[in-house]
């Protein structure tokens, strides 16, 4: 399996400082890697988790609470005639419980943070599959770079065989010194470009490693091997739902909204025990002073009964409804929307290959026009300007089957982005 070495490679050229060592990831192992580390999906982890606790906030509301209270009340309401014979100070203290037994609005309020914690669960599937498609941008892009650079570098290691022959003739003199200076010229053009590409290539390698959020001393080995090139059959057929799935809770959020706001107009039912201690303070009896303590305790059934809101619940109710409405549209508009854009994908991602698989032929074909033109030169049969136009030719036409490959696999990423596994897409 081949490699490209990218930072070994472009350090001699661009001075990069020597990094730790190497750590070679395939396009799996790099998403991988970005899944575990990406902050962004660290925060919607945790958010998801946040919706575990909610639901138990609002589970809570149908269990039973205890309280502890105490008071102290005056008795000023009695006669003056009576006020010898009463306490005047009553001081209460004990314990107080309450279990709601039926309550619509905490039922709608349990349902709510279910359905939060749905939408909050496709977010964060939706975002591990957006740093997907970014680490698979990226690392084909690397792998783009790195086989253009293996292309300068062979295309240099080819002049310089040549150029032994080359020198071998010209001392006999059956060919001119000047075809040495213009193989030397068409050498420099290609170290150009290979020092141009080296520098995109570092670049992009530190756009991934970013991605990757790799430590400085590692350094990257893209094993170019992994990335893939064909789109596959039944791709369509797994049509992502997320967005779908999304508008479809909001809809639902909407219809469990207007009954919460309906349930004001709930009775609602409790059991209650109070238990409490109750002494007496005060003259009694020819100005006596008395203190006695009680053991009370009361259990029942407490029925609450709404009778009038105001009109701000049915304000409420007029807002969802308008809600669902334009919900209910929106959904529609973006299934229509999703379902054009999908298939003008996968059309833009056949012709792309296509055109791939067109330029590989015309690649085959230039580089054997080059061979040929090459032993009519050192024949003698042609001059040196041929030869070094038709490995040009070469050059270009695998630059541009890189290019388009590229281009290829970047069509097939935006397939995949409509796909219900994406990293399974990317990996076939």
């Amino acid at each position: 399996m081949k490699t490209i070495r990218v930072l070994l490679l472009a350090a001699p050229i661009l001075a990069v400082p020597s990094l730790g060592a190497s750590r070679d990831v395939t396009l799996e192992q790099a998403m991988e890697i970005a899944l575990r580390r990406n902050p962004s999906i660290v925060v919607a982890q945790g958010e998801l988790a946040k919706s575990d606790r909610k639901i138990d906030l609002a589970k809570g509301g149908f269990l039973p609470k205890l309280n502890a209270f105490s008071s102290l009340d005056n008795n000023y309401s009695f006669p003056e005639e009576l006020s010898q014979q009463y306490s005047k100070y009553d001081w209460k203290s004990g314990l107080q419980a309450t279990w709601t037994l039926y309550d619509p609005a905490l039922y709608h309020a349990v349902e709510l943070e279910h359905v939060e914690k749905q939408v909050k669960s496709i977010g964060l599937v939706q975002q591990r599959n957006t740093v997907s498609l970014q680490v698979a941008s990226a690392y084909g892009e690397l792998v783009m770079l790195g086989q253009q650079a293996r292309l300068y570098r062979e295309s240099i290691a080819n002049l310089d065989s040549m150029v032994e022959r080359v020198r071998q003739k010209v001392r006999l003199g059956l060919i001119p010194a000047t075809d040495l200076a213009r193989i030397s010229n068409q050498q420099s053009s290609l170290e150009i470009r290979l020092d141009m590409c080296l520098g995109n290539l570092s670049e992009r390698t530190a756009g991934l490693s970013e991605l990757l959020r790799l430590d400085r001393s590692d350094s990257l080995v893209v094993l170019d091997t992994a990335v893939p090139e064909g789109l596959q059959e039944g791709l369509a057929v797994q049509t992502s739902r997320y967005d779908s799935a999304v508008a479809t809770l909001a809809i639902e959020t909407n219809r469990i909204g207007r009954k919460l706001d309906g349930s004001w107009f709930h009775p609602v039912v409790a059991l209650t025990w109070q238990g409490y201690w109750e002494s007496t303070v005060g003259r009694v009896r020819q100005f006596q002073d008395k203190d006695a303590w009680y053991e009370m305790g009361a259990v029942g059934v407490t029925l609450t009964v709404p009778f009038f809101e105001g009109l701000q619940t049915k304000a409420q109710r007029s807002i969802h409804d308008l809600d669902l409405a334009a919900l209910h549209y929106s959904r529609q508009a973006d299934l229509e929307a999703r379902d054009r854009a999908l298939h003008g994908a996968m059309r833009r991602c056949r012709l792309a290959e296509q055109s791939r698989d067109r330029q590989a032929r015309t690649v085959a074909s230039t580089e054997e026009i080059a061979r040929i033109l090459a032993r009519q030169y050192l024949d003698g049969l042609i001059p040196v300007s041929e030869v070094l136009q038709s490995r040009n030719d070469v050059v270009d036409a695998q630059i541009d089957y890189r290019n388009l490959a590229d281009a290829a696999f970047k069509a097939k990423l935006e397939v995949c982005k409509y796909n219900k596994e994406v990293q399974a897409c990317l990996l076939k």
